[in-house]
């Protein structure tokens, strides 16, 4: 299965969706799938930053990029794909690459990354409330289904995601050098309780103790 990530960023230095992303990728390798990235701007393939064996594609960026041929190349991407996976809500980028899947019939999954949030939308509130009225908020309600990273997220989002899509929460675990100390297991397994449906995306080693 191919899957297409979306973002408008691929540079560690961006932050913590893109660490997220790349977790993401790494773990869908590992489990036979086919991922892949478009984004803006990425780190060099020999980077520390970088994702081996997984390609990505990079677009120009800003507005100006995203219109004529470059819009054209997007959708190639986006044909190639057999899901298109969309990560954060504000980049257009990403809007053009849900109105392609869409038009192409190919499943849509947006991953807000914390970018609904009261908070989040306070900052620059006036650009971001037209900006949903007219991109997000569409985006969202074609939307396949809508991925939160964890239940808080998800009550934080309640406002701005649309009670018609399927939403589901999957933890994304960052790799362990990106913890001073990682989680004991018993403090993993209060937050995130074995059985049931629980599921995890990472690969964390537990530590034997708590600290």
């Amino acid at each position: 299965m191919r899957i297409l990530h979306v973002i408008s960023s691929f540079r560690q230095a961006a932050g913590g969706p893109v660490l997220a992303l790349k977790e993401t990728v790494a773990r869908l390798r590992d489990l036979g799938a086919e991922p892949e990235v478009l984004c803006c701007d990425a780190d060099p393939p020999d980077g520390d930053g970088a994702v081996q064996r997984v390609k990505t594609h990079v677009a120009k960026a800003g507005l100006p990029g995203l219109v004529g041929r470059t819009k054209r190349d997007i959708a190639e991407h986006v044909a190639g794909a057999d899901i298109v996976h969309v990560h954060g809500v504000w980049d257009p980028l990403l809007i053009i690459a849900a109105r392609a899947a869409r038009g192409l019939g190919k499943p849509v999954v947006c991953t807000p990354h914390g970018m609904l949030s009261d908070w989040a939308i306070g900052q620059n509130r006036l650009r971001k409330a037209v900006y949903h009225a007219a991109f997000t908020g569409p985006m969202l309600k074609r939307a396949s289904a809508i991925h939160f990273i964890t239940a808080a997220e998800q009550r934080l989002a309640a406002k701005r995601a649309p009670g018609g899509v399927r939403q589901f929460v999957v933890p994304i675990f960052p790799a362990e050098e990106f913890y001073r100390e990682p989680p004991s297991r018993d403090e993993a397994l209060e937050i995130f309780p074995a059985g049931g449906r629980r599921r995890a995306l990472g690969a964390v080693p537990f530590t034997d103790s708590p600290g």
